[in-house]
């Protein structure tokens, strides 16, 4: 009888850690949006191919794989895949008392192509699908997605071919998107912009010191170019 109570509490404990697990395709419940933004983190459903069906809000995905969204899929199981992949994120906005407020969607800089649908409306894109060839990367951009509501969105991704220089895993979506009032999305926008300036500018201060020296290189080639190393030197060196 003294086992009892051991028991119990080990039933109730599977039964919490059961219920706590998240469900495949369950919303990620967004409520009252503010000043901030909040990351569409967590699991994603996800499936290689392709099909139009796939943007639909009532399809089933229950049976899709899980993925994030802020790792390749090359390193979630599916390392060396390139071509047609489809993410899709099921959310509900709750918003709290007061007027409504448009959502806008900010799209992270990633490594593919791809189109967007909120609710099996196209609301945006990156590059054609599928794209050139060459087609590597996605500069950041920002997409509304109008009064807060419940709805799927469905993110159709497409990656270049293999070559030569490709490591098999840096492929699909690798960072995550965002979502906020127009206001909260614009200010990570700014920063972006900002933090991208400043690479730039370091970019180019590098590139000109790097002339400078090539430059003087060449002019004391010039200067001494009637100047000849015997083997000697050579060694010497």
């Amino acid at each position: 009888m003294r086992l009892a109570p051991f028991l119990l509490f080990f039933a109730l404990s599977a039964t919490i850690l059961h219920a706590a697990e998240p469900v495949a395709g369950a919303p990620l419940v967004i409520e009252g949006l503010g000043r901030g933004t909040v990351a569409l983190d967590g699991p994603w459903q996800f499936r290689v191919g392709d099909d139009p069906a796939w943007s639909s809000p009532t399809l089933d995905d229950t049976g899709w794989e899980q993925r994030r969204v802020d790792r390749p899929w090359g390193d979630q199981g599916h390392y060396g895949y390139a071509g047609f992949a489809w993410y899709r994120r099921h959310i509900d906005f709750i918003q709290a008392a007061g007027p409504l407020a448009n959502v806008m969607l900010y799209m992270p800089h990633v490594r593919c192509a791809y189109e967007l649908y909120w609710n099996d409306q196209l609301i945006g894109h990156f590059g054609s699908v599928p794209a050139r060839p060459f087609f590597r990367f996605a500069l950041p951009q920002t997409i509304g997605l109008g009064r807060p509501r419940q709805g799927v969105l469905a993110i159709r991704v497409w990656t270049a071919p293999l070559d030569s220089a490709s490591s098999g895993i840096d492929r699909g979506m690798t960072a995550t998107p965002l979502v906020g009032t127009p206001e909260a999305v614009a200010e990570i926008e700014s920063a972006n912009k900002h933090t991208q300036a400043k690479r730039s500018l370091v970019g180019f201060v590098q590139t000109v010191l790097l002339g400078e020296v090539v430059l003087i290189g060449f002019a004391a080639w010039v200067r001494n170019r009637n100047q000849k190393l015997d083997g000697l030197s050579v060694l010497n060196f």
